[in-house]
């Protein structure tokens, strides 16, 4: 005779849930939600800069600074909107966040006019966000 079930195997949780049953994060993961969480920030700041002219930033770009407000505003809203989704842990957050990290690093390059850009945060965390995903492609994307 076998003995009655113990409390483990009445547990259907998945051996790598937490206590409520949600899925674990890896590292990236945190990495990536928290980086996509200062995206958000950094563009609606970087808006705001633009239409108050904070630090005349709009001197250090070529682009119409109206234009960069627009785009900006509306880049930092996909950031949120791929943070909310990673939250969800589906992976179109995690594919919405490479296409914005990948037009994040580009615009940089536009924004300044020139190949020989002033190496700045945005573009150092949009490497990171790139590489962690490259690194955890099979996994997240």
């Amino acid at each position: 005779m076998r003995p009655p079930p113990g409390p483990e195997s009445l547990d259907r949780r998945p051996p790598d849930a937490d206590r409520d049953g949600s899925p674990r994060r890896s590292t990236s993961q945190i990495l990536l939600l928290l980086l996509s969480i200062e995206k958000v920030v950094q563009h609606l700041f970087v808006t705001f800069a633009f239409a108050v002219d904070l630090g005349d930033i709009r001197a250090s770009v070529v682009i119409d600074h109206t234009t960069l407000m627009i785009v900006g505003f509306v880049v930092g809203l996909l950031f949120a909107v791929s943070a909310r989704l990673q939250v969800r842990n589906e992976r179109r957050g995690y594919r919405l966040l490479l296409y914005l990290a990948l037009f994040d690093f580009v615009g940089e390059f536009v924004a300044q006019g020139t190949l020989a850009i002033e190496i700045v945060f945005s573009i150092i965390v949009a490497t990171i966000i790139l590489l962690t995903l490259f690194l955890n492609r099979k996994t997240l994307l």
